[in-house]
């Protein structure tokens, strides 16, 4: 049976899409903001707040990844820790206070959330690239 089916292509290049547009739309509102205001401005967060559509679109891929069985092992191990790291900053800006006002953010918990914010974001990202893998090996074994 041939694995290389155009769902399996869809769903990656969809799932791909999916994945990288919180990326692309935090980098158009950065431009955007940054000429307007007429100093560099970048909304960090954007990736961490659209996580839905970072799910949405990791699973996407790995159900590509699943059907073509390519890379399946990295996806797995790259949405792991993007999961990880996002429910775990959650959890930390929660207990600590940051997430409520009640804690200034400033700190070693406030240094901790940001790395664990930069590192989902890395990992998110990741999940794009390892898309666009998947992608080429699904086009390149025609």
């Amino acid at each position: 049976m041939k694995n290389n089916t155009a769902l399996t292509k869809i769903l990656a290049i969809t799932g791909t899409v999916i994945v990288l547009a919180p990326f692309a739309f935090m980098i158009i509102t950065s431009i955007i903001g940054s000429i307007r205001m007429g100093m560099f401005r970048m909304d960090y967060l954007i990736p961490a707040e659209m996580v839905p559509l970072v799910l949405l679109g990791a699973l996407m891929i790995f159900w590509a990844a699943l059907l073509s069985k390519n890379y399946l092992k990295l996806i797995i191990s790259t949405m792991a820790a993007a999961m990880v790291f996002f429910i775990g900053c959650m959890v930390t800006a929660a207990a600590s206070g940051l997430a409520s006002g009640a804690t200034e953010p400033k700190g070693t918990v406030w240094v901790v959330v940001i790395a664990m914010i930069i590192l989902y974001s890395l990992s998110a990202a990741g999940i794009g690239i390892q898309g666009i893998m998947v992608i080429r090996k699904l086009f390149r074994k025609e």
